[in-house]
């Protein structure tokens, strides 16, 4: 059985670029009386070309962030992506992968 947390309503975008905007988003959920059990951020956080990072610049103490976001009894989903380089062609595979925290 999954927890009961996984099984709840959560919010995503591709839009979120910094922290302060997912915070936004979560208040108001919370200011609306609306069941919110955690956020996705989306395959954009990311360093470019690196395998599973998040991007320090975007997110900086993304680590206290997810803590305080499991204080207030919510879950954080990373969408992450890896790249393989291809040495043929100079370009770069992706794939998408999601890891909650």
């Amino acid at each position: 059985m999954p927890p009961y947390w996984a099984l709840g309503h959560f919010q995503g975008s591709n839009a979120y670029s910094t922290w302060d905007q997912i915070s936004t988003v979560m208040s108001k959920y919370a200011d609306s009386n609306i069941a919110l059990e955690g956020v996705f951020i989306d395959n954009y956080n990311t360093k470019p070309h690196y395998t599973y990072t998040v991007d320090s610049t975007r997110y900086p103490d993304i680590t206290t962030h997810v803590a305080d976001t499991h204080t207030a009894n919510k879950r954080v989903i990373f969408g992450t992506s890896y790249a393989l380089h291809n040495d043929t062609t100079d370009n770069y595979w992706y794939n998408r992968s999601y890891y909650g925290y």
